[in-house]
């Protein structure tokens, strides 16, 4: 698999990047295709664990700092779900040029690659519509080992010898520890995981297939609720109350179209007729939200768009799409989210990157060292059913037990990091993961943002990862020792709380 094509450097200026935005998007400016300094290299053919191939098979990955001659610096980043390859524009804080910042990128080199199925430059749904090769056949599911395999293969090219961190967040963390567990003996260093798991809950995907049936029933409206369903997931519902409470909405409030945290009001659109405009341009009082004239129809009023294309025109990016009517704040709010996310994504590709997710499980195809799989056959067929056997098998107590001796086989030395209130990957899976994973320990972040912390709280986590670096954290066996006092006394007022139950009962 040899490169046909190479473009790109690491970005210039990486301090002056700023990191999540205070609307809750850290990807706000983004736009499809491979980000401003990033590299791409295009890959003659890449096999999948499936035995499908992509041929060719871009590759969209940032670098900063230098690689030594030994190949022995790399600090490998993982992005989150929606994010780029350009660290700097969602992880600034983190990474920078002295010992303040956890990814110092005076002493490492630092790579991230954008992942399989993602639209910003690897392949995915976009780049195989426009592969002659493909035939017409839908772009394959890629696995998160997948993703892994691709990235060493890359690495190898740049001259990796071996890594000395791999980090990442979210979906990250994910990527991180499959790449400590395919490969143990090049993943000599250290890994930290944060707000992820070890692999992907019924949970949490129930909430990627919710989204996924909104996007198939619509494409644009879809993706849009498919965003601010995420939003709910990424944020605690304290977070939520807080910010919002019940406020009514501006147009509630005022007769004017006054924007609401920072949110910019309905563009208008020529092309409407006074027809199309009258009902909508009319502004919402109270007594119209009362009295029943603010109609169910209205309030469920689909996104006006001519054409998915004409969304992504740049012509049409000077305002945002008309919003559907809110009543209150926090409808508003999403409403924003989803469009914007419309505006820097596809969904197609949102699609292709939460079924990536819920193949996650780091227990998966591995009874034992020897049934490690990192290269697939170039020659092997696509199964039917999984290659080593049916889903069941990684289910239940065999699942459980494959799981496990995999947590407990990593030999890396690991920070587990977790949020008090997330909801989408709740603190019990990074205790779990800290309870098995024999040189590791954790940091919880003490936070009622919800899973979004690991990018609002970010300054504490910089100072968290540097001192677990340095090795002046909590020891080991401290910590330890105080994860399992936790899930004691969270145990303990469970059965009591049974007890109650039972005793209501009788």
């Amino acid at each position: 698999m040899s490169p046909s094509a190479e473009l790109g450097g690491a970005p210039e200026n990486v301090a002056s990047s700023g990191a999540a935005a205070s609307d809750g998007d850290h990807m706000s400016g983004a736009t499809t295709g491979v980000p401003p300094g990033a590299s791409l290299l295009v890959l003659d053919e890449f096999v999948l664990e499936s035995g499908q191939k992509l041929a060719p098979c871009p590759v969209a990955y940032t670098t900063y700092g230098t690689l030594n001659s030994a190949g022995t610096n790399v600090v490998v980043v993982e992005h989150s779900l929606t994010s780029n390859s350009n660290v700097h524009e969602w992880w600034s804080p983190m990474l920078g040029d002295g010992p303040e910042f956890a990814i110092d990128t005076s002493q490492s080199f630092v790579f991230c690659a954008n992942y399989l199925g993602s639209p910003y430059g690897t392949a995915s749904p976009l780049t195989h519509k426009e592969n002659s090769n493909a035939k017409g056949e839908p772009f394959p599911i890629c696995t998160i080992r997948d993703n892994v395999r691709l990235q060493h293969t890359v690495l190898e090219r740049l001259g990796m010898k071996n890594v000395k961190l791999c980090i990442g967040g979210s979906m990250g963390a994910m990527v991180a520890i499959e790449w400590a567990c395919t490969y143990p003996e090049l993943v000599t260093g250290d890994v930290v995981l944060i707000a992820g798991c070890g692999r992907h809950t019924a949970w949490a995907i129930a909430l990627s297939e919710a989204q996924r049936f909104a996007i198939r029933g619509d494409a644009v409206t879809g993706l849009a609720a498919a965003r601010m369903m995420a939003m709910l997931a990424y944020r605690a519902p304290s977070s939520i109350d807080d910010k919002f409470s019940r406020r009514a909405a501006a147009l509630l409030r005022s007769d004017a179209s006054t924007p609401v945290e920072g949110i910019p009001s309905p563009a208008k659109d020529s092309s409407q007729t006074s027809q199309d405009v009258d009902e909508d341009s009319t502004p919402i009082n109270l007594s119209t939200l009362m009295d029943g004239t603010f109609s169910t129809e209205r309030s469920l009023r689909r996104i006006r768009t001519s054409s998915w294309q004409n969304l992504h025109d740049s012509t049409e990016r000077n305002g945002l799409p008309p919003m559907c009517s809110a009543a209150y704040d926090v409808e508003s709010y999403l409403h924003h989210q989803g469009l914007k996310f419309v505006r820097r994504f596809d969904p197609e590709c949102y699609v292709s990157l939460t079924l990536s997710m819920d193949t996650h499980d780091i227990g998966r195809a591995r009874d034992d060292a020897s049934s490690l799989q990192r290269e697939p056959a170039a020659a092997a067929p696509a199964p039917s059913t999984p290659r080593n056997g049916d889903d069941e098998a990684y289910d239940g107590d065999a699942g459980d037990r494959a799981y496990y001796a995999r947590l407990s086989s990593m030999s890396q030395r690991t920070l587990v990091v977790g949020i008090s209130s997330d909801v989408l990957y709740p603190l019990s899976l990074q205790e779990e993961l800290a309870l098995h994973i024999p040189k590791s320990s954790m940091y919880t972040i003490e936070s009622h943002h919800g899973h979004d912390a690991f990018l609002i709280e970010i300054d504490a986590l910089n100072a968290e990862v540097i001192s677990f670096l340095r090795g002046t954290e909590v020891s080991d066996k401290d910590s330890r020792r105080a994860l399992l006092a936790r899930r004691e006394a969270s145990l303990a007022a469970e059965v009591e709380r049974l007890r109650e139950e039972m005793s209501r009962l009788q």
